[in-house]
């Protein structure tokens, strides 16, 4: 049986977009302050202030609503994949993306999301399938077919790369000081370049091309002894 949650429109005349943000953006709002038991959809009406048939008409259940609003979120940094694209900027822009989102408006209620799930992951199985399953599924496809490509080493395990990868992001992101998300998010692009170039090098995608940060070809220099 299929649970995947309904993110698209219901039927009926067109949806006014200045609503469907506002109750979106309430929704993660709520889940910030509240968490999963405290997210109602009355609770989102109010904070949208929008009539509850009209949430109702767009969205019956706060599982639907919930993937929605985090699916908004995520979608509204960085671009859609596009296969055409080479591998390089496709991680480039996931680094920058992960990084946007976690430090954005709503960066709290993904840490919440990541929390709550675990602590009730019946009730957040078909979420964290869209939201975390599903997207590691495309990325991995990406490595694997630069792999049959040539482009990356046949020895390379594709989640190693992956996890490689976001999880310099992560830490990048959730290692930021109080006060220093917008210093961060000025400089994620150039940082992001880094981290991905320094990455695919070791596997033979990128030309060695030291720069200020690369200091030699095995890697930065490392510390002589006094």
């Amino acid at each position: 049986m299929d649970h995947t949650p309904h993110l698209g429109p219901g039927p009926g005349r067109p949806r006014d977009p200045e609503v469907d943000e506002r109750i979106l953006d309430a929704t993660l709002t709520i889940f910030e302050r509240l968490g999963w038991h405290g997210l109602t959809l009355d609770r989102v009406a109010r904070e949208a202030r929008t009539g509850k048939t009209s949430l109702y008409s767009r969205w019956t259940t706060k599982t639907d609503l919930l993937s929605a609003a985090l699916v908004w979120d995520r979608n509204r940094y960085g671009r859609r994949p596009d296969p055409s694209q080479p591998l390089r900027e496709q991680l480039i822009d996931d680094v920058c993306a992960v990084a946007q989102y976690l430090l954005g408006p709503h960066g709290t209620a993904w840490l919440r999301f990541e929390i709550e799930s675990r602590a009730l992951p019946e009730e957040f199985s078909s979420i964290r399938h869209l939201l975390l399953t599903r997207w590691v599924d495309v990325r991995l496809t990406w490595l694997q077919q630069a792999i049959d490509n040539g482009e990356l080493s046949a020895d390379l395990p594709p989640h190693r790369l992956l996890e490689a990868i976001q999880g310099a992001a992560l830490v990048h992101a959730l290692g930021a000081a109080p006060g220093t998300s917008h210093d961060i998010l000025d400089g994620i692009h150039e940082w992001a370049v880094d981290l991905v170039d320094w990455q695919l090098r070791a596997f033979a995608l990128v030309p060695l091309k030291p720069g200020p940060s690369q200091a030699s070809p095995s890697g930065p220099k490392a510390a002589q002894p006094s």
